[in-house]
């Protein structure tokens, strides 16, 4: 098997993988520079279950970032995610379905009644012309999520039927 760490170390981003003994940075240094490095660390890394070698992750200030084989593949920004950047553009956690749907958790501080969570369709999952009206948004009405909460999916015939944020509880239909 393999297991997956993330962290932040000497300013730049790090997720690594260790696998028979040996470490492995997934991360190249080839990436493009992130605009706050020093403070991103990789969070809700999740493996995707339609492609082991794919490793989600958000970032506090930077969205969405999918990396496999070392390489970058898709990146989820305000651009072309109903995310918002209110200073940050924070993705704590992120969950696969088992169809392999992407749902997303953002954390908005300065708008906490904006719309916190996402989900992204299998298929367009590493789509690099995914827009903003490929996501379905749910409204989670007075819930206040931030950067710590924890997100649970819970299935039902083979779709969501709850989310589960720490200790709050959201019917998706």
């Amino acid at each position: 098997g393999r297991n997956w760490i993330g962290a932040t170390t000497n300013l730049s981003p790090k997720l690594s993988c260790l696998q028979n003994g040996n470490w492995t940075n997934l991360i190249p240094n080839t990436l493009p520079t992130w605009s706050y490095s020093k403070y991103i660390e990789p969070y809700g890394m999740v493996v995707d279950n339609q492609d082991a070698d794919a490793v989600w992750f958000g970032a506090f200030f930077e969205g969405i970032r999918c990396i496999k084989n070392g390489e970058l593949i898709v990146k989820f920004t305000p651009e072309n995610s109903p995310m918002k950047k209110n200073y940050v553009c924070c993705a704590p956690r992120l969950r696969i379905d088992s169809q392999g749907n992407l749902w997303v958790l953002n954390f908005n501080r300065l708008e906490p009644t904006y719309n916190q969570l996402f989900c992204l369709p299998a298929n367009k999952k590493f789509d690099p012309t995914v827009t903003i009206e490929d996501w379905t948004c749910y409204n989670v009405g007075s819930l206040q999520m931030a950067y710590s909460s924890e997100m649970c999916l819970v299935e039902e015939g083979g779709s969501v039927k709850y989310v589960l944020f720490a200790d709050n509880i959201f019917k998706t239909k």
